[in-house]
């Protein structure tokens, strides 16, 4: 063998791996996009599946806190929603039993086991942007603010747009809600959690500027209490929260 063609073969096995991995790249970006598209799909799958059973309760808000919501879980949860049989079940999957679904100091799925679980059309239980009395004005830095789900006056001045409250059960124990930060003074995060219980560790949403979102089950304090929940903010910022549904036994 000649030493030209030697040469030849030995940039040939040099330059080979760098070829397969030219020729390989495009494909694997590829996959991942259509994973994406994958994930949209069944995601919408499931939202239209559930628009004739929960009609009443068919709007953007509870679209984009069902979708907010499967978009964090992980592939094996998000297939395992494509088999529920119930609306319940859903739910649970979504709120109690997926691994995203509270990393506060309580347990959820523990604290909401044999309850049912009740939706309701959508409704505004606060806003602080046109709330009146003690609930004006966005929640300062560093403090909690305590807010009602079932007082039909009290939603009312919080910024509620029910006149007749939002049908939550006075014997409710955790309410699903999407908690919306706005108008926020700088980067922060928001904690909810029961009223008179312990402020978690957990944050419930992080932000950093835009209007942002984020649902999950906010379990209520229980008995005679001055309210239901409370709402920590670490910057200053203005808080909307939505019922959809509340667990009761």
């Amino acid at each position: 063998m000649s030493i030209s063609n030697y040469r030849l073969r030995m940039c040939f096995i040099l330059l080979l791996p760098i070829i397969l991995i030219l020729l390989v790249t495009p494909f694997a970006n590829v996959a991942a996009a259509m994973d994406t598209y994958e994930r949209e799909s069944v995601i919408q799958s499931v939202i239209d599946h559930w628009e004739g059973v929960v009609e009443s309760t068919r709007s953007l808000r509870w679209e984009q806190a069902i979708r907010n919501r499967m978009q964090q879980l992980p592939e094996e949860t998000l297939l395992s929603v494509l088999e529920v049989d119930t609306y319940e079940a859903l739910m649970e999957i979504l709120f109690v039993r997926s691994p995203i679904a509270s990393a506060d100091s309580f347990d959820p799925g523990q604290a909401l086991a044999g309850q049912r679980y009740y939706p309701l059309t959508p409704c505004r239980l606060v806003d602080t942007r046109i709330a009146a009395g003690e609930y004006t004005g966005p929640i300062s830095p560093s403090t909690s603010a305590d807010y009602h789900a079932k007082d039909i006056t009290e939603i009312a001045n919080q910024g509620g747009i029910s006149s007749d409250g939002c049908g939550v059960a006075s014997t409710a124990s955790a309410v699903v809600v999407n908690i919306t930060a706005t108008d926020q003074a700088g980067t922060g995060h928001l904690r909810a959690y029961p009223y008179s219980a312990p402020l978690p560790n957990a944050a419930i949403l992080n932000f950093s500027g835009p209007t942002i979102g984020n649902s999950t089950i906010l379990p209520i304090c229980i008995g005679t209490c001055a309210y239901d929940f409370s709402i920590y903010a670490r910057t200053s910022a203005h808080v909307i929260i939505d019922v959809m549904g509340y667990f009761d036994n």
